[in-house]
């Protein structure tokens, strides 16, 4: 792969800071314009483009997919948090109801139903990209020059 590009379109949605649904519907458009050759998006939006006209139906291929992954979790620095805050945290993100409209659109941010039980597997294509692209030092820290958080 080569000439690989962000899309001024997309670069100024997360600069404005536009949440990640609006930054892949901008790519998704980019597709259908002409303007992008291809775009990176979860299947689940995938289908949902295609439902609701973004993607029109038989305009787009699925070039590749990957090995299923969490695509959301929560960290904590267990010498910081302590074991009681953890607890906490962790029963008010497992009690969200999506039935609770006040928490539904906390859900509906992160495409999610409901939280689940952290788990550490399902990582391994993750590693291996950022270990390919040498994206953390020896030490830990980021180490890719072009990282913006």
């Amino acid at each position: 792969m080569s000439d690989l590009k962000a899309l001024d379109a997309i670069t100024e949605a997360v600069e404005s800071g536009a949440g990640l649904p609006e930054v892949v519907r901008a790519a998704a458009r980019a597709l259908v314009t002409g303007d992008a050759d291809a775009a990176c998006m979860l299947a689940a939006n995938h289908l949902v483009f295609t439902h609701d006209g973004t993607l029109p139906a038989r305009s787009t291929t699925v070039l590749a997919e990957t090995a299923p992954f969490d695509h959301c979790n929560m960290t904590v620095n267990e010498s910081l948090a302590g074991p009681k805050a953890i607890g906490l945290f962790t029963e008010l993100l497992l009690s969200m109801d999506y039935a609770d409209g006040r928490v539904r659109p906390l859900l509906d941010l992160e495409g999610l139903k409901r939280w689940l039980p952290g788990r550490l597997d399902h990582y391994d294509a993750l590693e291996r990209a950022a270990e390919h692209a040498h994206f953390w030092d020896s030490d830990g820290r980021v180490a890719a020059a072009d990282h913006r958080s």
